[in-house]
């Protein structure tokens, strides 16, 4: 009998931890970050010791004390710094047999640096792609070590010499594996629309019916079409016979009292609308670091009003990577695209100095902005405005087109970022705090909206509808008053 057990992405709004026993093989389901728990403990200068391997992690319960899953050099250091009974043994080899990942955010994929290199990790291959630019990008610690694992030592330090340094490199699979495992004709994988791109739904056919996975998903973006596929293989899957035994449901805007339901459409609509009503005044627009369907309304809506989109050395990198895998991305080179070549304090790393190379010709900075600001759109968040200082213009316009705050330091940030838009008189649309500044839509849900979800429960019919990433999964019962619905 199939059995499924949840430790993050229940009562919270993703931190996704899942495994689904079956018999004797066992699959994790995500293995992600849980922002509400680690907010509970954690902020911006208080964070999980690198150096204390996995302890930081057990003793707050970001992560689930379970023996078989993690790095051998990680519970080393774990046993080298408990005596008790509540230590994990040292494992052969994993008592898993793969991971399945839904995508790249990390409240769904923020952990797998922790856990054993040797467990098969399966994902889109933009998943892979966006996982290896986070990796290289990214702050140091254990949270670049998705696909190398760089081996510590007692006291959590990586050694000095190089000789003495061991990495090991974590198997990642853009596809099912054939290793001789069980699941690999019985899991099948589809895209599904998100706000980044490669997200991922699966159906897993276990010895009692199909186990059906939605990961994050939504159906009013530009790849919805993907979502209703996906949802009619199911059903075409039950007409042939075949049981749903249980749906896992993301439930992310379940409760949020929303009045109206706009599609990505719309946020060009209102991009578009707002760049032609500031022809003079440089416009900044503000969203997710990998939300690429928000980058290309903006760059359709930049190229109507003859305005060149000026990327950050992270973002041209991302695109940079993400195009290799799928040509719909634009990459740097695009004729309406150039990087922002911003101040830096030292020597590139390697990745920036590839940017800076490849792309020599199309690099602008912030003296090139202030002589001819309405010719530019610039894509910055918070943690760039302080650019402005060197672009140093009286006036703009910022266009916030990201999700509102959902925590304290969240919306600390906010007022911090009003505090530099006053300081530089420009203008803040879109802000989250001002709930009827506007009907035009900035941003919308990377979630499905609660029509969808009653549309996809009522046409896959479940035996057992299982509410996740939410934090109002009662809700459902009013929505699918006749569903039988399990809230882990």
């Amino acid at each position: 009998m199939p059995n499924l057990t949840f430790f993050g992405g229940t009562n919270m709004i993703g931190g996704n931890q899942f495994i689904l026993q079956d018999n004797d093989l066992k699959i994790l389901l995500d293995f992600g970050i849980p922002f509400k728990t680690m907010g509970v403990y954690f902020e911006e200068f208080l964070k999980p010791r690198v150096t204390a391997g996995l302890e930081d992690y057990l003793k707050t319960g970001l992560i689930p004390h379970l023996p078989g899953l993690y790095r051998e050099d990680l519970i080393n250091i774990h046993r080298s710094i408990r005596d008790n009974d509540e230590i994990l043994p040292i494992h052969d080899k994993p008592e898993y047999d793969l991971l399945l990942l839904s995508h790249a955010h990390v409240d769904h994929c923020g952990f797998i640096p922790l856990l054993d290199h040797r467990l098969p990790v399966v994902c889109s291959k933009l998943s892979k792609a966006i996982m290896k630019v986070m990796s290289i990008t990214g702050l140091s610690g254990l949270g670049n070590d998705y696909f190398e694992c760089k081996i510590r030592d007692l006291d959590g330090n990586i050694p000095k010499i190089k000789a003495d340094k061991i990495v090991l490199e974590r198997t990642i699979y853009d596809f099912i594996p054939n290793l001789n495992n069980p699941w690999s004709d019985r899991i099948s994988s589809y895209d599904v629309d998100h706000s980044i791109p490669g997200a991922t739904s699966y159906i897993i056919k276990t010895s009692e019916g199909l186990i059906i996975y939605t990961g994050d998903f939504r159906a009013h973006g530009m790849h919805k079409v993907s979502t209703y596929k996906f949802i009619e293989e199911i059903e075409r899957r039950k007409k042939y016979g075949e049981k749903v035994l249980a749906l896992l449901i993301e439930g992310t805007t379940i409760g949020r009292g929303a009045n109206t339901y706009p599609a990505e459409e719309d946020v060009y609509e209102a991009l578009l609308d707002t760049f032609k009503s500031h022809p003079e005044n440089l416009i900044i627009v503000d969203f997710g670091p990998r939300n690429i369907e928000r980058l290309l309304h903006t760059l359709k809506a930049a190229k109507e009003v003859d305005r060149k989109v000026l990327l950050t050395l992270k973002d041209a990198y991302l695109l940079k990577e993400t195009n290799a895998v799928a040509p719909y991305i634009p990459n740097p080179s695009h004729p309406d695209l150039a990087v922002y070549k911003e101040r830096k304090g030292s020597s590139p790393q390697k990745w920036e100095k590839e940017i800076l190379e490849e792309y020599e010709d199309k690099l602008y900075n912030a003296f090139d902005v202030r002589s001819n600001p309405q010719d530019y759109i610039l894509l910055f968040s918070f943690f760039d405005i302080n650019e402005l200082i060197d672009v140093n213009l009286e006036g703009g316009i910022y266009i916030y087109s990201s999700s509102e705050a959902f925590t304290e330091e969240q919306n600390i940030d906010l007022k911090r970022l009003g505090k530099w838009l006053e300081l530089f008189n420009f203008k803040f649309i879109g802000d989250p705090s001002i709930k009827n500044e506007s009907q035009l839509a900035y941003h919308v849900s990377g979630h499905a909206y609660p029509h969808t979800l009653k549309e996809v429960v009522e046409r896959i019919e479940p035996e057992f509808l299982i509410p996740i990433h939410s934090e109002k999964a009662e809700i459902f019962k009013n929505l699918v008053p006749h569903q039988k619905i399990i809230i882990p």
